[in-house]
């Protein structure tokens, strides 16, 4: 379906509810350029513990990218949907020790953690990517982490498969809180704005930044970045 306006208990399906297998670095590498990406981040050690807890934690289809919001709101948005975030899934591995912002993985692991969930749930049939509404969905510079990484490894523009479908929602909008439609490979934006309009409404886009250069991420110096960090807490 291209809309889906229903509570969350009846957009869930039986088959939703079984983790993802039978995908590791094993048996089904990634291809050299987003290898060289999850490198560029993580040691082979790391990447292999989170791909291990993507394995056994994600279920079919659930997962939930972002952009242009606090990640508190993309959070409320999947926990009240039944949807997977990258916090979801990565559960225990995003803190080393008791939960809190001092113990909390440094920027350059969830750079690295995002890269492995981004080619982990392209293998999939659907993607939900949380945006602004119509018209303008992304930032318009095209230079967030989503535009410049997750967009181009979902819809297969690195050497790996495409994901099958591309759905968004708008948690921004708490009147269309539960409206979903696809925006890829068909842009059934139409939809919205037929049931909607075009809200004359402010929203205001996030500033892009520079990452911090590190020893494995010093070439990403001149590519500028969604990630935000907002009093010790990282907003991806």
């Amino acid at each position: 379906m291209d809309v889906a306006q229903t509570s969350p208990k009846s957009v869930v399906h039986p088959e939703t509810s079984k983790p993802i297998r039978g995908v590791s670095f094993g048996t089904n590498q990634p291809p050299d350029a987003i290898r060289q990406l999850i490198r560029r981040w993580l040691t082979d050690e790391e990447a292999n513990k989170i791909l291990s807890r993507f394995q056994k934690a994600c279920m079919t289809n659930r997962q939930v990218l972002w952009s242009g919001m606090l990640r508190e709101t993309a959070q409320q948005w999947a926990d009240a949907h039944g949807f997977q975030t990258l916090t979801t899934a990565l559960g225990p591995l995003l803190y080393h020790g008791d939960p809190s912002p001092q113990t909390q993985a440094p920027p350059r692991y969830i750079h690295g953690a995002s890269i492995i969930f981004a080619w982990f749930i392209s293998q999939g049939d659907l993607v939900t990517v949380l945006s602004h509404p119509p018209p303008l969905l992304f930032h318009p510079s095209g230079q967030t982490f989503y535009q410049l990484y997750e967009e181009p490894i979902i819809k297969g523009k690195m050497g790996n498969r495409p994901v099958g479908r591309i759905d968004t929602a708008h948690p921004v909008i708490e009147v269309a809180n539960d409206f979903m439609y696809q925006i890829w490979p068909h842009n059934n934006s139409s939809l919205w704005i037929k049931k909607f309009g075009i809200l004359d409404i402010d929203l205001p886009w996030r500033k892009t930044k520079l990452p911090k250069c590190t020893a494995r991420s010093d070439r990403q110096a001149n590519i500028t970045t969604d990630f935000e960090q907002s009093k010790g807490y990282k907003a991806f």
